[in-house]
């Protein structure tokens, strides 16, 4: 499988995909977020036919907004499926020691998909 890299811009997210591990880095303010969404969302739904036996999502957001999380719960949710004892599911959610709406978006997403994610302060 090809990675995907997408360059981020001041309203877009860096985001450095490769087999077994997918990073998104950043802010999220977009006019049209399934635009920019869509070619991750097709690189999972490849990915999740002969995903590696574990998966590692790492997420550092500055800020995102409303639309563009839910562009983001759908990957999750997408990789959620893949989860079995077989195949592993980890999600790191990075969090800046003053940023409490983030702790909150990640524990609101965490609760909705039934999985554990890993926060990790920077």
């Amino acid at each position: 499988m090809e990675d995907l890299i997408i360059i981020p811009t001041d309203k877009s997210l860096a985001v450095d995909i490769s087999y077994g591990i997918l990073n998104f880095t950043g802010r999220s303010i977009l006019t049209d977020p399934k635009v920019f969404f869509d070619p991750i969302l097709t690189w999972v739904n490849k990915y999740i036919k002969n995903p590696a036996e574990e998966t590692v999502v790492n997420i550092k957001l500055e800020y995102i907004d409303t639309a563009s999380t839910q562009s983001l719960y759908q990957i999750l949710r997408q990789l959620n499926g893949v989860r079995s004892k077989d195949f592993v599911l980890m999600i790191n959610w990075y969090i800046e020691d003053a940023d409490p709406e983030m702790q909150e978006l990640g524990e609101m997403i965490e609760q909705r998909m039934g999985i554990e994610f890993q926060y990790v302060p920077y």
